[in-house]
């Protein structure tokens, strides 16, 4: 048998048996996809073996399960009947792999007894994604999230653009006001089935109990709390409900309370700490730093 073997700075070569050498792996990493390409010299069952215009019987492929076969034979130079050119192989395997849908492609060739030739590709493919769906969100729509994640149907599977997602996804959650929101991916079925399901435990939406300020020496708690839009639950008439952005506009706001009364320099930290007491109730803390009194 022949084997070749594409890589991104060797081409096909020939060596006799005796010399066969063990295969080399080497990594190309294209953004976050980590390509293995097999390194594998070309070689032949006995010495003298000579393929070059031998007319091919037959083109085989190997190792597909997703990918279409017509679509890696709509690739190929080489068909049934034509004379071997090592060049046009080299440069099937260059097409195949340029597809990005296969970590390795290896071409290997059969001599008969009538002289032609089995010209066999043979492939491993990149796993891919089926379907991208989401469990447990009742307060967010499924369209909400999959804005929110890059992936779609058909992409390669990649965990750096999972972990994003499920970071992005949490984050939206937080907005909401749900901050013991959990979210992981079921690995079995994506492993298995090729569906990247996202699997969310949204939990109780903290309610705030308390409210404190931090480094404001020359105005009371109680001053600085009356400008703001957050404020403490109380059963019924208040729901006292934690939102990323509301806490950015009540740092707004403290900011330009301080601004009218002359401290210009204030600065106020838009972040602010919250100290989930239990599962249903949080403690807020704001940090203000008034700049030195007006003059």
């Amino acid at each position: 048998m022949l084997l070749s073997s594409c890589s991104p700075d060797k081409g096909l070569r020939l060596k006799p048996l005796p010399r066969i050498q063990q295969p080399r792996p080497a990594a190309l990493c294209c953004g976050s996809l980590l390509i293995l390409w097999a390194l594998l010299p070309t070689v032949g069952l006995g010495q003298g073996i000579d393929l070059e215009d031998r007319p091919i019987a037959a083109v085989r492929i190997e190792g597909l399960s997703q990918v279409d076969d017509q679509l890696v034979r709509n690739q190929l130079r080489l068909k049934p009947g034509d004379p071997y050119d090592a060049d046009t192989a080299h440069g099937d395997v260059v097409r195949l792999t340029n597809l990005g849908r296969f970590s390795t492609v290896v071409t290997s060739a059969e001599p008969r007894a009538d002289g032609s030739i089995l010209l066999i590709y043979t492939v491993t493919e990149q796993a891919t994604i089926r379907d991208v769906l989401f469990a447990g969100n009742k307060n967010a729509a499924d369209q909400e999230l999959l804005q929110m994640v890059l992936l779609r149907p058909g992409d390669r599977v990649d965990s750096f653009l999972i972990d994003r997602g499920i970071s992005q996804i949490k984050n939206a959650y937080e907005e909401k006001g749900f901050y013991t929101t959990n979210v992981t991916i079921d690995q079995r079925r994506l492993d298995e089935e090729g569906i990247l399901l996202f699997q969310i435990r949204e939990g109780p939406r903290p309610r705030i109990r308390q409210i404190q300020f931090e480094g404001n020496t020359h105005f009371l708690d109680e001053q600085l709390a009356s400008k703001i839009r957050s404020k403490t639950y109380i059963p019924i008439f208040r729901k006292g409900q934690l939102g990323r952005e509301q806490l950015a506009f009540d740092a707004a706001v403290v900011k330009e309370f301080y601004f009218d009364r002359g401290y210009l320099d204030a600065r106020v930290d838009g972040n602010a700490e919250i100290a989930l007491q239990d599962r249903k109730s949080a403690l807020m803390g704001k940090g203000a730093r008034p700049g030195g009194p007006p003059s």
